[in-house]
């Protein structure tokens, strides 16, 4: 009995690692309205978990909208293949450029 227990808790200790899926951070710069779009693009195994902006000089007020909804939309999508946001379409189109300038780095 006491060899079965050691030899499952052999097998989930060996197991755990494989199941862990290591998280990625990937750096891509794209072109908005004002200046370059850098973001950096968080990866876990091929899920997109999270989008950061690094670089953005955007007009404050009149971006955030188009930033928050493109940001949005890529993570729900997991992929940059999202409709532009009215308003600022340049700056959404910075940022979809640039997440698909990080992911090319995969």
């Amino acid at each position: 009995m006491k060899l079965r227990i050691a030899l499952i808790a052999l097998v989930i200790a060996l197991l755990i690692p494989a199941l862990a899926v290591a998280q990625q951070t990937l750096r891509g710069t794209g072109e908005g309205y004002i200046g370059p779009i850098t973001v950096d693009v968080v990866m876990q195994g091929n899920n997109i978990t999270e989008v950061k902006l690094v670089e953005f000089n955007e007009t404050p007020g009149l971006s955030n909208r188009s930033r928050d909804m493109t940001i949005q939309r890529i993570v729900e999508a997991n992929n940059a293949d999202v409709d532009l946001v009215t308003g600022a379409t340049q700056t959404s189109q910075g940022i979809i450029d640039a997440v698909k300038d990080a992911l090319s780095k995969r």
